[in-house]
């Protein structure tokens, strides 16, 4: 009887340890991951940003490490809107004007580079620049602060 008590004991410990060993995403803050796309790499910091990363215009959440313009942190703020009428920053913005694109405003130019994931660098680097700081795109204006 006691080995009956003993086992059942035993196997009633086990299950409830292994219950409390899972249970979905790890909240380590040490999490370190990379995603690698062709020649462009990307640092993430926690596992649903990596799984969240699933292509080199779609990792806005994680930190382009290798084959950037620039290296940096992708811009991921939207854009402040106000009716047809989008406002960019010199820090960079996300928005859609016939597409979704990535802003950036560096003086008295406006920089746009199409889809998300994009440094500042990135967009000012490789982005169309527009003259003046207020520009219309498919009836969409966009100014700069």
């Amino acid at each position: 009887m006691k080995q009956i008590i003993l086992a059942m004991f035993t196997l009633f410990a086990a299950v409830i340890l292994a219950a409390c060993g899972s249970g979905g995403e790890s909240s380590d803050s040490s999490f370190s991951g990379t995603k690698t796309f062709g020649a462009t790499s990307f640092s993430c910091s926690s596992e649903s940003a990596q799984n969240s990363c699933t292509s080199s215009t779609s990792c806005s959440s994680c930190t382009c490490t290798t084959g950037c313009t620039t290296t940096g942190t992708a811009i991921t703020t939207t854009c402040a809107v106000s009716g047809t009428t989008l406002t960019a920053t010199s820090a960079g913005c996300t928005g859609n004007a016939s597409g979704t694109q990535t802003f950036v405003c560096d003086g008295t130019k406006l920089m746009m580079l199409s889809g998300t994931g994009h440094t500042a660098a990135a967009v000012i680097a490789g982005g169309s620049t527009f003259g003046g700081n207020v520009v219309n795109v498919s009836g969409v204006t966009i100014k700069c602060s």
